[in-house]
Formats: structure tokens, C-alpha cells, sequence
């Protein structure tokens, strides 16, 4: 895949941490190199338990920060068709990759990673690149065997597609916080010390944050994924420990926070990464949900044969049938020339001539 990600440079890439992958994404401005490096990263990932995050998550918060990216390029541009990723290139097929990856992650990679496995075949394989190999022949037999019919991972994927507004702001708090675990700390460090808890000394605007915190996790939940009351209550406790504080006049960063202490800066800080996580998932919702359901809609009519016969994703097919589709080409420019006179002759002669029936009175005009 073009970009100015090198081979080795791709091959360097190891997994750490979704936080990790989120940071390191952003970093690219062109979205070959976001798309190749994430495609490494989950390859990287390897299916391994033990992981921060499992495989269908990974690929779920890789699928959110493409649409980042792709949100953010949209709102520079008008009239952007629902199924484009990249909107910067003019050609359909530089955004097949994109496209696919969007509407069916467990197809791309698993062609990415039959592709990575021909090319390491091709020559002997180095001794620092064996566990590489071994991961990317079981990533490739456990995707062959989902596409094959056990659809576990897919769906997998797919549940995330939807109702996931709850997990996504605590992936982009984790990528501010710099992982899960970091994440998880900072927000135990809001709740209230052992005396607090015991004399009920805190302030109804904890309460209420901490209450619409919950709530905003709890499918059972009349908040649950309620942005404007998450974003409600973080404003709250804000102007609760900045009573001079005006929203309107822009919003509250992490140094002023700083100048507090104890819990009520650990609270401030965390308000502060809500707000802005709520942000960032606003601009990028509905662009995912756009993509999302017009490249699914697409692939689907491409595999049962009623779509566009130069749809994009027939970019991302084997090399077995794109040879197949030259080698059809070029017997039809050796076929004989195309006579049109004779066409029209052949075509006229399979109807009986009708009469004119203009003067009879029963006959519709």
C-alpha cells in the first residue's frame, strides 16, 4: 500500500497499548500511512490474551480513528458521498482499502495478512522474524476459519458498530490518560477519602458527576450514553471549583487544574479529559455511523452481483482473479471486430413487422 511508511520501518511496529496506537495514529496526516500503520498495529496484536484490550475492540477503536480522521477531512469539503473514507483522493479505488477495512475488518485483514505471509515466503526468513511469521500464519488460519462460516469474531466486531458511545469515551480517556491501567487510577482518584465517605463530606456537584458518571455506563440506565448529561455534570463541578469561571469565554486546560490539590484537582483534571473526549465523539459519530452503513450496504450488493461492476472493493481482490480478469481482457481485444451494421440486422430480424393500425377506432393513441 502506497504511503511514506517503509517496510521496514512497518515491520518494526510492535503492540503496547491501544492508548499507545491511538497516539501514534494521529500522528500521520496522510490516511495510507494511518491505514498501513493500523493495519500492522492489529497484526502486531496478534490475538493475544492478555492484551490491554481484546482483538474485536482493537479493531473497533482502529475503526474509530480512521473516522476521526476521515470526520475531520469531511467538515473541509461539501457533498461528500456516505461512503467515502478519504475524501482527499479523487479516484474511488485509493480509498478501497479505507472503505473495506470500514465495512468488513476481518476480510482486509485477512488478505493483508495471506499478503504479508506470500511476500516473507518468497525468501528465507530471518531468526527475529520467525515469531512474526508464526503469529501472522495463526492470525490467518483463525480469520480463514471465521470467514469460513464461524462468525464469532465478526460479529464481534460488528456489536461495537453500534450503541458504543459508553466504551469509546473511556478509549479516548485512556489515550488521554496514556493507557487502562492509567485511566483506571485517575479516576479512583476522584472518589472520596475513607472520612469523606464516613461524614458524607462532599459536594452535591461530586454527586451529581459521580451519579451521571455511573449512569452513563449503565445499559439499565436512563442516562446511559447520555453525552449532554455526562457533559452537564463535568461543567457543573468545574464552575463548582471555578466559581469565576465563564464557559463562554473558552474552555478550562489541565494547568489551571494544576493549580489545585488533593481530590478536587484529581476531579478538575478528570472533568477537563471528559469534556474533551464528548467533543471528539460528537464530530466523529455520525460520520462512523455514515461510512459504516453505506460501505456495508455496497459490499453487500458487490457479493450478490447487483452493485457497480467496477465497485471499489474489487481493488482489494487476490491476484488469482485479477490475472483471471486480464487474461478475459485481452481475449476479447483479440475477438473479431465488432460490426454494428450487421448487429442492427441480426437484432431487427428477431420481430415480425406490425401494420399500422392508426384508422382503427379501438386501438389507444
Amino acid at each position: 500500500m502506497p504511503g511514506s511508511l517503509s517496510d521496514d520501518a512497518l515491520n518494526q511496529i510492535q503492540y503496547v497499548s491501544m492508548a499507545d496506537f491511538m497516539r501514534r495514529v494521529d500522528e500521520f496526516d496522510d490516511f495510507d500511512d494511518k491505514l498501513a500503520f493500523t493495519t500492522r498495529y492489529l497484526l502486531a496484536h496478534g490475538m493475544h490474551e492478555g492484551r490491554d484490550h481484546s482483538f474485536d475492540e482493537a479493531v473497533h477503536i482502529a475503526k474509530m480513528k480512521l473516522a476521526d480522521a476521515s470526520a475531520k477531512a469531511r467538515a473541509r469539503r461539501i457533498m461528500i458521498p456516505d461512503d467515502v473514507v478519504n475524501p482527499d483522493v479523487a479516484d474511488p479505488q485509493l480509498d478501497a482499502g479505507n472503505r473495506l477495512f470500514m465495512a468488513d475488518p476481518t476480510t482486509y485483514l485477512k488478505r493483508e495478512v495471506d499478503r504479508l505471509i506470500g511476500e516473507m515466503s518468497q525468501g528465507p526468513i530471518s531468526e527475529a522474524d520467525q515469531h512474526r511469521f508464526m503469529d501472522y500464519q495463526i492470525m490467518s488460519a483463525t480469520l480463514t476459519n471465521d470467514l469460513a462460516g464461524n462468525r464469532e469474531i465478526s460479529n464481534k466486531i460488528a456489536d461495537h458498530d453500534y450503541d458504543s458511545t459508553a466504551k469509546d469515551i473511556d478509549f479516548r480517556l485512556e489515550r488521554r490518560f496514556g493507557g487502562k491501567r492509567d485511566f483506571k487510577k485517575a479516576y479512583e482518584a476522584t472518589k472520596p477519602g475513607v472520612l469523606a465517605k464516613m461524614f458524607g463530606k462532599y459536594s452535591r456537584a461530586y454527586r451529581n458527576l459521580e451519579e451521571a458518571y455511573q449512569g452513563f455506563h449503565n445499559r439499565n440506565h436512563v442516562l446511559y450514553g447520555d453525552m449532554n448529561s455526562l457533559d452537564k455534570a463535568a461543567m457543573e463541578y468545574l464552575q463548582h471549583v471555578f466559581p469565576r469561571w465563564n464557559p463562554k469565554e473558552g474552555m478550562l486546560g489541565v494547568s489551571s487544574a494544576n493549580r489545585l490539590s488533593g481530590t478536587q484537582k484529581d476531579r478538575a483534571i478528570f472533568c477537563i479529559n471528559i469534556l474533551k473526549a464528548t467533543a471528539e465523539q460528537r464530530k466523529m459519530e455520525s460520520c462512523y455511523e455514515t461510512i459504516i452503513n453505506a460501505n456495508k450496504q455496497e459490499l453487500m450488493e458487490a457479493e450478490a452481483g447487483v452493485g457497480d461492476e467496477e465497485n471499489v472493493f474489487r481493488g482489494n481482490q487476490d491476484n488469482s482473479i485479477f490475472q483471471q480478469e486480464v487474461e478475459e481482457d485481452l481475449a476479447q481485444e483479440e475477438a473479431p471486430a465488432y460490426d454494428q451494421e450487421q448487429a442492427e440486422r441480426d437484432f431487427h430480424a428477431n420481430f415480425a413487422e406490425i401494420a399500422d393500425e392508426v384508422d382503427d377506432p379501438g386501438v389507444e393513441p
